[in-house]
């Protein structure tokens, strides 16, 4: 769980962009965002994710002490600044539709 110490806390502002339908939409509910991030599980490394296709949710998280991170969902796949891994379903896809229903609101 590689966000298993995320803390809403410290998180400074948080964006999400969706592909398709090509929309970013400012997070404005930290909790909720670590709370879906806290549940990914991750098992290696796999950069197949290049070969997948669907929607992507790229969210970008810039916590108080200024570090910016990159946390891409690809469903059963989460990029994280860069480096492919292979996830657990589930909680990839509650992110996934977590995401979704950002837009719609």
């Amino acid at each position: 769980k590689p966000f298993k110490e995320l803390d809403a806390a410290e998180i400074e502002s948080a964006s999400v962009r969706l592909l398709p339908p090509d929309k970013t939409v400012q997070i404005m509910e930290n909790k909720e965002l670590a709370k879906y991030l806290q549940d990914i599980v991750i098992y290696g490394k796999d950069n197949s994710y290049t070969e997948c296709t669907g929607q992507t949710c790229r969210f970008t998280i810039t916590k108080k002490d200024g570090i910016q991170i990159e946390v891409t969902a690809i469903n059963p796949f989460i990029i994280i600044d860069g480096v492919g891994y292979k996830c657990k379903y589930e909680p990839c896809e509650a992110l996934n539709r977590y995401a979704n229903s950002l837009l719609d609101e």
